[in-house]
């Protein structure tokens, strides 16, 4: 499902992200429990508790004008935005097969094998949304500090959380 994701300039400290909180109202044509989550101090999300369904139309509405997070006043920080869920799209994808299914709408549209990530290193499964999509990215595992350091580009990178 679709997420709001709100991203700050800096971290923002405890305190501050309370009052942002209180400032951010997400309304919904067919209500549906949510929750706002801090991804990192400075990277907020919102999402459902299950997928919205299709005709659902979601607005956010964001007044942080006025508000003191990091000894700053905010000024000019009055936003909205709305999306309406057009389709359903699902992917499911099995380690027992190593199989993805992709539905839309509910009709199974394809069949692809996967390899799910190396032994020692499973991916990781629940039910997740995905962030970004891209035809390639520069990897390179001498950032997090792994043995078996590799650095190349990997193709139909997918962000999940």
């Amino acid at each position: 499902g679709a997420v709001f994701v709100l991203q700050f300039p800096s971290a923002i400290p405890a305190a501050g992200q309370a009052e942002i909180l209180k400032n951010l109202q997400v309304s919904m044509s067919i209500p549906e429990p949510g929750r706002w989550r801090w991804f990192t101090p400075s990277e907020l999300h919102f999402r459902p508790e299950h997928f919205w369904p299709v005709g659902e139309r979601v607005t956010l509405e964001g007044d942080l004008n006025g508000l003191q997070i990091l000894g700053h006043r905010l000024v000019g920080s009055q936003f909205t935005s709305t999306f309406t869920v057009v389709d359903n799209h699902l992917t499911v994808i099995s380690a027992a097969t190593h199989r993805e299914l992709v539905y839309n709408n509910g009709r199974l549209i394809q069949n692809f094998p996967v390899s799910l990530g190396k032994p020692g290193f499973p991916t990781i499964s629940g039910t997740l949304v995905v962030l970004s999509k891209s035809p390639s990215v520069f990897m390179n595992s001498a950032t997090i500090g792994f043995p078996g350091l590799y650095a190349q580009d990997v193709y139909y990178d997918v962000a999940i959380s």
